[in-house]
This record gives C-alpha cells, sequence and structure tokens, in this order.
C-alpha cells in the first residue's frame, strides 16, 4: 500500500507488522512535532478515530492510504475561530432566552436554557485546550483568566437558577453573562490575530 503524509508517499507492504511498525514511528514523529491526525483516506474513504482498525480490516485490499494531519498550533487557531463563532451565536440567541425568562420561564425558556448550559460547558472544555496547546505564558495568562471568569459567570448562573426566580435568572444572563461573552469574543478575537500574525 501507498501511504501519503506531508506531500511524502511511503510505500509499505499490507501486514500487520509493517502496519504496525509504520504506525508507532508516525505516531513518535507526531510527538516530536506536536501534531494531531484529524483523519485517514484510505481507497477513498475517510476513516476517523481508530483508523489501525481500519487499516488491518481492509488489509488485503487497501492500495492507497492518506494521513491528514493538523499542528497544535493551527488546532488552537481552528478553535479560536470556533469559539469566536459559537459565542457570537450564543449572543445572538440569548436575548429570546433572556425575554422567555422576564415573562416567567416557559417550558421553551427552559429547553433553550438547557441547550445553552452545554453550550458553555463546550465553551469552558474548548478554551481549556486552547490554553494547553500553547506554551506562552502570556497567552495562557488570558485564556485562564477568561475561564476563571465564565466560570465566576456560571457560578452565579447557577445560584439565580437555585433560587427559581425567573426574572432574577433573566437577569444575570442579561447583566452578568451576556456582557462577559460579549467581552471574551474580543478577547478571543484579539488571540487569533496575534496566532496569525
Amino acid at each position: 500500500m501507498i501511504i501519503k503524509m506531508n506531500e511524502q508517499h511511503i510505500e509499505i507492504q499490507n501486514g500487520v507488522e509493517d502496519i504496525d511498525l509504520f504506525l508507532n514511528k508516525y505516531e513518535d514523529a507526531l510527538k516530536v512535532q506536536h501534531g494531531y491526525v484529524i483523519c485517514v483516506t484510505i481507497d477513498g474513504v475517510e476513516v476517523f478515530g481508530d483508523f489501525r482498525s481500519r487499516l488491518i480490516h481492509d488489509l488485503e485490499s487497501a492500495k492507497n492510504v492518506e494521513i491528514k494531519q493538523i499542528s497544535v498550533a493551527s488546532l488552537a487557531q481552528e478553535t479560536l475561530l470556533s469559539l469566536s463563532d459559537y459565542t457570537g451565536r450564543i449572543l445572538h440567541e440569548l436575548p429570546v432566552i433572556i425575554d422567555r425568562f422576564y415573562q416567567g420561564g416557559s417550558s421553551s425558556g427552559w429547553t433553550s436554557f438547557s441547550e445553552f448550559l452545554k453550550g458553555m460547558e463546550w465553551i469552558l472544555d474548548a478554551m481549556k485546550a486552547v490554553r494547553n496547546s500553547n506554551p506562552s505564558a502570556s497567552y495562557q495568562s488570558i485564556i485562564t483568566s477568561l475561564i476563571d471568569g465564565l466560570n465566576e459567570k456560571m457560578k452565579l448562573l447557577l445560584e439565580s437558577v437555585d433560587s427559581k426566580d425567573s426574572v432574577h435568572i433573566a437577569d444575570v444572563l442579561q447583566f452578568e453573562i451576556s456582557m462577559f461573552l460579549e467581552e471574551m469574543q474580543q478577547q478571543i478575537d484579539q488571540l487569533r490575530n496575534i496566532g496569525d500574525e
């Protein structure tokens, strides 16, 4: 089989030992380069996750394998872009959720609120991943500050939920969360611009 990666073409035998030897060397090289495999294409079929098993499964027939990888820095930039876009979508949807809580907290308001909380969890996880991807102390400091700030605002929000006062929930969403998310989005965009330079 022919394996294409980083514009190189490597030919190996279609044997389990050959595949394992190649993959072990490749994984070691990725660690040195601080990269990740994002996708493997085997004879035109994209495989995400455990591509070794798929290679072994298609051992006899596999002819062309393409490994797509991404550097940690590029992954961080893509994640920052996703964070900015997602935060923008949340900011767009937040007035509707706020309005529903000012009107008494309808079931659709609680459903939207539940989805909002899941989105906030994703944002926190993504920011932690980005923070760990860059060795710069100032970069990590900015992200850590955002994570800490968002955690603080979420604590206020959860306290307002415990009070079961829909107006209080709406106030926290409008005057704490929304304002913080706007500031956070600006800082994320600044970090993206620093990374593009």
